[in-house]
C-alpha cells in the first residue's frame, strides 16, 4: 500500500499531443479563412451581377435536371449550383455565395495540398495568402475556371493520400475528365486568336464562330486537337510564352483595390505572428501527462 503511495503512475496522453501537433495546422486554414472572409465581405455593394457564363451555369443548378449541359460544357459545376441552391434559394444570394466560395476555398485547398506534399508551413501559408489576395483569383469569371481548380486540387490531394500508383493515376484522371470544359478552351483560344489576327471582336462573345474558322464545327477539345494540331500548338506555345508576365502580374495586383484587401492582409499577418508562433513553444514544451492520484 506505501508503494503503491508513492508511486504515481504516468500515462501519455495521445489525444491532446494529436491536437497540439495540429495546432499550427488549424491555426493557419482559420487565418486563412478569415483573411478570405474580410477580403470578400460586402461584395455584393460593390460587384455587379454578370449575365452570359455564370448565368446560364446558376441557372442550369436551378433548373436541373432539365437544363443539364453535355458533357464538354461543365455539368460539374453547373451541378454544384443545384447543390448549392438547396441551401440558398435566392438567385441573387446564391451568385453572390458562390463567387464567394469560389474566392476563398481555392487557397484553403492549396494550403493542405502543399502541407500533405511536405512544404514548409509558413511558406505554404503566405503563397496560399498571396493567392487569395492575386488579381487572378477575385476578377476572374466567370468561375467554373475556379471550380476547376479546386476539382484538381481535391484530385491531387486525395491521390497525395494514396500509396498505391494506379489508384494515384485513377483518382487524378477521374478529376480530370470532370473538369473538362470545352467553352474554357474556346474562349481562351478565341483570345489569343484575336490578339494574333488584331480583330476587335470580343472572344468572350464570338469564341463560337472564331473556332469554326479554324476548326470547323468540332465541339470537343479533343476534336479540335485532331482537327486542327498546328493551331492548338500555337496556342499553347502563346500561353507558355504569357506565362511569366501572367505569373507576375497575378502575384503583384490584389483586387478590391484598397481597404479590403490591405485590411485582409494585415489581419492575417497579425493573427498569424500572435498565435502560430507561440502554438510551436506550447507544443514544444509542454509532456502531455496525466499524473492520477494513488489509490489508498
Amino acid at each position: 500500500m506505501e508503494k503503491g503511495m508513492n508511486e504515481m503512475p504516468v500515462i501519455n496522453n495521445k489525444s491532446v499531443n494529436k491536437f497540439f501537433n495540429y495546432l499550427p495546422e488549424l491555426i493557419s486554414l482559420f487565418v486563412l479563412l478569415l483573411s478570405g472572409i474580410v477580403y470578400v465581405y460586402g461584395i455584393e455593394h460593390f460587384l455587379d451581377i454578370l449575365g452570359n457564363d455564370e448565368s446560364m451555369y446558376l441557372y442550369g443548378g436551378n433548373s436541373f435536371p432539365l437544363n443539364f449541359p453535355n458533357s464538354e460544357y461543365s455539368p460539374l459545376y453547373t451541378l454544384w449550383y443545384y447543390f448549392l441552391n438547396l441551401l440558398q434559394p435566392d438567385t441573387i444570394r446564391l451568385y453572390y455565395l458562390n463567387y464567394i466560395l469560389m474566392t476563398v476555398l481555392p487557397s484553403l485547398f492549396i494550403y493542405i495540398f502543399l502541407r500533405i506534399n511536405k512544404a514548409e508551413m509558413i511558406i505554404s501559408f503566405f503563397f496560399s495568402l498571396i493567392f487569395l489576395l492575386s488579381y487572378s483569383n477575385f476578377p476572374t469569371w466567370p468561375k467554373v475556371s475556379h471550380f476547376a481548380l479546386l476539382s484538381l486540387l481535391s484530385g491531387l490531394i486525395i491521390s497525395s493520400l494514396l500509396t498505391d500508383k494506379k489508384h494515384k493515376v485513377l483518382v487524378f484522371t477521374i478529376c480530370l475528365l470532370l473538369t473538362r470544359s470545352f467553352q474554357a478552351f474556346g474562349q481562351h483560344y478565341a483570345r489569343n486568336w484575336v490578339k494574333w489576327y488584331n480583330d476587335p471582336r470580343d472572344p468572350y462573345y464570338n469564341y463560337i464562330i472564331i473556332l469554326k474558322e479554324d476548326f470547323g464545327n468540332v465541339n470537343t477539345i479533343t476534336g479540335a486537337i485532331l482537327k486542327n494540331p498546328s493551331a492548338i500548338s500555337r496556342h499553347v506555345i502563346e500561353n507558355i510564352s504569357n506565362l511569366p508576365g501572367e505569373i507576375k502580374y497575378m502575384f503583384l495586383n490584389y483586387y478590391p483595390i484598397g481597404y479590403p484587401g490591405k485590411l485582409s492582409l494585415l489581419a492575417a499577418i497579425m493573427v498569424l505572428i500572435i498565435s502560430f508562433i507561440p502554438s510551436l513553444r506550447i507544443r514544444d514544451k509542454l509532456n502531455y501527462k496525466i499524473i492520477l492520484k494513488p489509490r489508498i
